[in-house]
């Protein structure tokens, strides 16, 4: 099963390949075209967006775990390597 990172390399290629042969197209496919390719970028926005959040949301929770650490280990007065 393809992963999500080789199916939008897998889209984009083939955008990018329909990009150049536009002009070959009816006016019926262009439409068609017009539509697809709007889904594409409405796709690649929202999953920019949901992994700007997930990348806050993991630095966050990253962040606090370090703070939890340290606080162990000075409570048990061990080291901080």
């Amino acid at each position: 099963m393809a992963t999500l990172r080789e199916i939008l390399k897998d889209l984009a290629t083939r955008r990018d390949e329909t990009r150049v042969q536009l002009h070959l197209l009816s006016m019926d496919a262009r439409t068609r075209w017009q539509k697809l390719e709007t889904r594409l970028e409405n796709l690649e926005r929202e999953l920019e967006s949901r992994a700007e959040k997930v990348g806050e949301s993991t630095l966050s929770a990253a962040r606090d775990l370090k703070q939890e650490v340290v606080d162990f280990l000075k409570e048990q007065r061990l080291p901080l390597v």
